[in-house]
Order: structure tokens, then C-alpha cells, then sequence
């Protein structure tokens, strides 16, 4: 499988990493990685995994565009720390706005997407901006389940939010990257 890795920046910023995410051994919780997070809010995940004993890393851009991880810098140092056992689980929201059963009903957004095949990566007619829209999605999506994989292998726990699939509409889950995962008998 493809490490999901886009070419970004020039070369000499390929190896900086973003500032939060610069300093992650050696502690002595257990360290969850929360993709997509939102925003840092009340009652968020990190404050009930605080009170639950374990650190939650919350990486998304809404907090620091450096939290992006469609931006290589972000990526590469999130692998290097899922590969050097940083993270004991991982909790995934990735964008589903492009994915939406729900686009095309009651005056919204038209539908970027099909259900299957070709489609699913996005209708020919999109503008550009609808298909740079299409496209970042389906990379956070993949990235997510590249990360799950990773969790997978090394016995981790891992969840990834997304709206139940329809048998008629685009679902995250309908990629060939989570068809795999959906298919490992260890997940459910």
C-alpha cells in the first residue's frame, strides 16, 4: 500500500516538523493520536482521555495550519512516531463534507461524488475548486486509514468517525483503502 505521501514544500522544509508535535517520547501516559480533531473545546477528547489516564495528541489544521496532514511536514513526523511507538491508539474524524450522502437533498450543495467506481473520487464536472476539495478529502481519508493499518499491526486500538454508509451514496468507507481494513477480521 502507498504511504499516502503528496509532495509538498521544498526540500529543506521536508524535515521540520510542526512545533506540537516536536517533543512526544519519553512520556509516561499512554499517547493517543487524535486526526482531524477540530478545534481544542470543552469536554473534548484530550480532557476525557486526560481524566482517563492517557495524553491525547489532538492534530488538526483549525489549531495550527502546521497540523495539517496532507502537508508532508505533518505526515512524515505522525509515521516516524506511529513507526518509533509513540502512539498506543489512535481516534479518527477525517472530513466528510465531500463524501455526503445528504449533498443534493433539500436545496444544499450538489454532490462532488458517486458511490462507486470512478465516481467516488469525484464527478467530471467538478470546478476546480470543488475538485482540490474532492482530492484533500480523499487524502485526509487515506492518510487515516494508512494510520489504522499502522495501529492494526501493532495491536493498537484505533476509531475512525464517519456517517454510516448508504448502499446508494460516496462513503469514506468505500475506498478501496477501507474496504481492505473493513475486511481485516479484527475490525469491526
Amino acid at each position: 500500500m502507498d504511504d499516502g505521501v503528496a509532495q509538498t514544500g521544498d526540500a529543506e522544509s521536508q524535515h521540520v516538523a510542526p512545533e506540537a508535535l516536536s517533543d512526544l517520547s519519553g512520556r509516561t501516559r499512554p499517547v493517543v493520536l487524535h486526526l482531524c480533531s477540530g478545534p481544542k473545546r470543552q469536554d473534548s477528547y484530550s480532557q476525557h482521555g486526560d481524566r482517563l489516564g492517557f495524553d491525547v495528541v489532538d492534530v488538526d489544521l483549525v489549531i495550527d495550519p502546521a497540523l495539517d496532514i496532507t502537508d508532508d511536514r505533518c505526515w512524515d513526523k505522525i509515521r516516524a512516531d506511529i513507526d518509533a511507538d509513540i502512539y498506543k491508539g489512535a481516534q479518527m474524524d477525517p472530513q466528510c463534507s465531500t463524501f455526503s450522502s445528504v449533498r443534493g437533498r433539500m436545496g444544499g450543495p450538489r454532490p462532488l461524488r458517486g458511490s462507486h467506481g470512478d465516481a467516488l473520487y469525484g464527478h467530471s464536472d467538478l470546478t476546480q475548486q470543488e475538485r482540490i476539495r474532492v482530492k484533500r478529502d480523499t487524502l485526509l481519508g487515506i492518510r487515516c486509514a494508512i494510520v489504522a493499518f499502522r495501529m492494526l499491526d501493532r495491536g493498537y486500538p484505533f476509531l475512525i468517525e464517519q456517517p454510516a454508509m448508504r448502499e446508494n451514496a460516496p462513503s469514506l468507507f468505500k475506498l478501496p483503502e477501507y474496504t481492505k481494513l473493513l475486511a481485516h477480521p479484527d475490525v469491526k
